[in-house]
């Protein structure tokens, strides 16, 4: 049985398909970062090829939109000197 949904059901749920794998991978990232050296590149960009898969454009660009946000402070400076 498939499910049918109507268009704007349809559009929520690609926006909280693309919110929920960038979630999905900022807390892979933060589980493996102790084993190995940061790498947004691990679960980030999966990330978001799969809500632009998904979704198309738009939820592909709030993917981007919310993996910057949370790359801001959850990186740590690799030169102590960074502010």
């Amino acid at each position: 049985m498939r499910l049918v949904l109507k268009p704007v059901q349809q559009s929520y749920v690609q926006y909280l398909v693309a919110m929920g794998a960038c979630a999905l991978a900022v807390l892979l990232q933060l589980l493996i970062w102790p084993y190995i050296p940061p790498s947004p590149q691990l679960f980030f960009y999966p990330a978001v090829l799969v809500a632009a898969w998904f979704g198309g454009l738009a939820p592909g660009v709030v993917a981007v939109l919310l993996i910057a946000a949370s790359l801001t402070g959850a990186i740590p400076a690799t030169n102590p000197s960074c502010p």
